[in-house]
C-alpha cells in the first residue's frame, strides 16, 4: 500500500490539464467503473448535506501544503480506498476537486478539505463521522493546511462496522498525505505603485533584481496621465524592505499600496 503516483499537478487553480493529470492518475485503477465517464466529462456527485464554512479564499499565512497531487489505495476486507489529495487555493477549489474527481458509481465519496479558518468534511452516507472526521483528523495530524483529501470507496462485500470504516477512511488518507511532496508557502501581499515615465528604467531594473518568488508581476500594467501602474505579488518579509528601497530610489516618487481583499479585480 502507500502512494502510487503523482501528478505533475502545480499551481492554485484546477485547470483542465490539471483534472486531466489528476484523472490518468486513477486511470492506474482498472478496476475503477465510471473512469471513461468522468473522462467525458461526466460528473461525480457528492451526496448528503455537510456543514458548510465560507467559499472565498481569505489572505493565506505561512504554511505547509502538497506540492503535487497524490494518489493511493487502501484495502479492508476486500472494499477499496481510493484516496486522492491535492493542494488547493480556497474551499471554494477544494469542492471544485470533489465534485470533478467524485465517483457516482462508487460506494461513497467522503472527503475532508482544511483551506486557512475554512473547513469541510463529509461522511457521504457512511455512518455519522465514520468517513470525513478522520480524513479531516489525518490532515491535520501531517500539519498540512490548504489541502483537500477525498477518498472513495468501492464495496466489497463486506460489512466493517463504524469502527472498521473509521480506521479505513483515516488509514487511506494518511497514506495518501505521507506520500505526498510538501511545500513551505509564504504568504504574499498584493500591492501596486504608479510609477512616473523618468523613474521606469529604476524601478523594473529594481523588480527584475529581486530573487525568484519575491516579487510577481500579476497582471499587465495600466498606463495613466502620471506615468504606469504596476501589480505585483511581494513576499510579506519583504514587503517593508521593498517599499524602502522604492521610495530611495525615486526620492520618494515611488509609494507601494498594499491593496485589500481585492480591489483591484476587474481592472
Amino acid at each position: 500500500l502507500g502512494g502510487i503516483g503523482t501528478s505533475q499537478a502545480r499551481g492554485a487553480t484546477l485547470s483542465g490539464g490539471r483534472r486531466r493529470r489528476v484523472l490518468v492518475m486513477l486511470s492506474r485503477f482498472p478496476w475503477r467503473p465510471a473512469l471513461s465517464e468522468l473522462i467525458g466529462g461526466r460528473r461525480g456527485g457528492v451526496r448528503g448535506n455537510p456543514s458548510r464554512s465560507p467559499l472565498r479564499a481569505r489572505a493565506q499565512s505561512l504554511h505547509t501544503t502538497l506540492s503535487e497531487s497524490q494518489t493511493c489505495v487502501h484495502e479492508a476486507k476486500k472494499s477499496r480506498f481510493v484516496a486522492v489529495a491535492s493542494p488547493v487555493s480556497s474551499a471554494e477549489e477544494a469542492m471544485e476537486f470533489v465534485r470533478d474527481l467524485g465517483d457516482s458509481q462508487a460506494s461513497h465519496n467522503c472527503f475532508a478539505y482544511k483551506a486557512g479558518p475554512a473547513q469541510r468534511c463529509s461522511d457521504d452516507g457512511e455512518p455519522s463521522g465514520s468517513a470525513g472526521i478522520p480524513i479531516l483528523s489525518a490532515i491535520e495530524q501531517e500539519s498540512l493546511d490548504y489541502v483537500v483529501c477525498l477518498v472513495i470507496r468501492y464495496y466489497g462485500g463486506t460489512k466493517l462496522g463504524k469502527g472498521g470504516l473509521a480506521r479505513a477512511y483515516g488509514a487511506a488518507a494518511r497514506e495518501c498525505l505521507k506520500a505526498a511532496e510538501r511545500i513551505q508557502v509564504r504568504p504574499k501581499a498584493r500591492c501596486e505603485a504608479t510609477i512616473g515615465f523618468d523613474d521606469i528604467g529604476a524601478v523594473f531594473g529594481m523588480l527584475d533584481s529581486r530573487s525568484s518568488g519575491e516579487v510577481t508581476r500579476c497582471q499587465e500594467d495600466r498606463f495613466v496621465d502620471e506615468g504606469v501602474v504596476v501589480t505585483v505579488e511581494v513576499d510579506e518579509e519583504v514587503e517593508r524592505e521593498l517599499a524602502g528601497d522604492l521610495k530611495r530610489a525615486t526620492s520618494g516618487r515611488v509609494v507601494l499600496r498594499r491593496l485589500e481583499n481585492n480591489e483591484d479585480d476587474g481592472r
